[in-house]
């Protein structure tokens, strides 16, 4: 508490409407930070300018960390009567400089872009989930059965390679419909109707079934179905051999 109180001014008075707003500064200071405003604007706009027409989804982790670096100096800038113009208008210029340098050099070095931006990482292989890379990747695996489901696939079988790429997004490259493998269902758990072929199905007859964790998929008795030899769990479901329809 008595760190707290430190930075207390005893005499500020709460809910104060008048410091709320201006604070000390005058009514005419919201003139200047409308020019502040516009100044900012413009030296974030030509950056973004430089690095194309991007979504989010799209930028390179090096280009989000300039981006937030910009906004934190924009903001300053444009707020806070003491900040300097000319100091921001240079900063953003050596931003953008060291900014253009980076993808120079990130084009010329495989190993420089590995480093700044990483590479794609392969998560589907032959309709199964490649595990380790999976658990290091940062996309959990109902954000990726989006993006698969905005592919229109349906299960994983219809996938010959997938790719996670440096941008977020997801790169599929499918099988032809007759090589087609059983897969782990991406939609059933979301489907409001039971499965029914899982409630009648003939438990002394070979199927596939796929693990809902990692989708390994094996051919066997669903009795004699132990631990997920790949990740350990034990939640099987019967798989999907559909062919892909867009």
């Amino acid at each position: 508490m008595a760190i707290f109180s430190q930075g207390v001014n005893k005499d500020m008075e709460s809910l104060d409407l008048g410091r709320i707003v201006l604070n000390d500064n005058p009514a005419s200071f919201l003139i200047e930070v409308l020019f502040r405003s516009f100044i900012t604007f413009i030296l974030v706009f030509v950056f973004l300018r430089f690095i194309g027409r991007r979504g989010v989804k799209q930028m390179t982790p090096l280009e989000v960390v300039i981006i937030l670096v910009l906004g934190t100096a924009a903001g300053d800038v444009a707020l806070q009567e003491d900040a300097p113009l000319l100091p921001a208008i240079v900063s953003f210029v050596v931003i953008v400089s060291v900014y253009r340098v980076f993808t120079l050099c990130v084009r010329r070095s495989d190993r420089l872009q590995k480093i700044l931006e990483g590479k794609p990482m392969l998560v589907v292989k032959h309709g199964r989930l490649v595990w380790d890379n999976v658990k290091r990747s940062s996309i959990p695996f109902d954000e990726f059965s989006l993006e698969l489901r905005q592919k229109s696939i349906e299960h994983l079988g219809q996938i010959r390679l997938a790719f996670l790429e440096i941008d977020g997004n997801v790169s599929v490259f499918y099988y032809k419909d007759e090589d087609v493998r059983p897969g782990l269902s991406i939609i059933e758990r979301y489907l409001e109707e039971e499965n029914i072929d899982s409630k009648n199905e003939d438990t002394n007859r070979e199927r596939y079934f796929s693990c809902r964790c990692c989708g390994n998929t094996v051919l066997g008795l669903k009795d004699n179905l132990s631990k997920c030899p790949v990740c350990l769990s034990n939640d099987w479901t019967l798989s999907v051999d559909s062919i892909r329809i867009e």
